[in-house]
């Protein structure tokens, strides 16, 4: 019975990489239980970024002023670089999003980030 179920596994894991190619998503095969009643999988998913994602901040980023798009730009603050790494639409006074090198996140205006940035 056992060699039955590790033969089943196998082929659930091979149909599990087809997927996450097709679908550009990760699945991980968790914790199994075994019982009387069948054999129960535990089966977390979590989906990257997609090129909407992308396009988004494209979008995003020419709301705010900025000419191209702007997530993973750097940019110099008091001696610091810092690195783009989100655009909060809803926050009007500081809507940029950056990361230092130790990656501690803090917020920026635009106008800050504008004058700043490293081509």
């Amino acid at each position: 019975m056992k060699s039955r179920i590790s033969t089943i596994n196998e082929k659930i894991r091979k149909a599990i990489k087809k997927i996450e190619r097709e679908e550009k998503v990760t699945i991980k095969l968790g914790h199994s239980k075994y019982g009387r009643c069948g054999t129960f999988y535990n089966v977390p998913m979590t989906i990257t970024q997609t090129s909407a994602k992308r396009s988004n901040d494209v979008t995003n980023s020419k709301s705010l002023g900025f000419t191209k798009n702007v997530m993973g730009k750097s940019f110099l603050f008091r001696g610091e670089n810092f690195k783009i790494s989100d655009l909060k639409m809803r926050s009007p006074k500081f809507p940029v999003i950056g990361k230092n090198e130790k990656g501690v996140e803090y917020k920026f205006t635009v106008d800050l980030v504008k004058k700043s940035l490293v081509n």
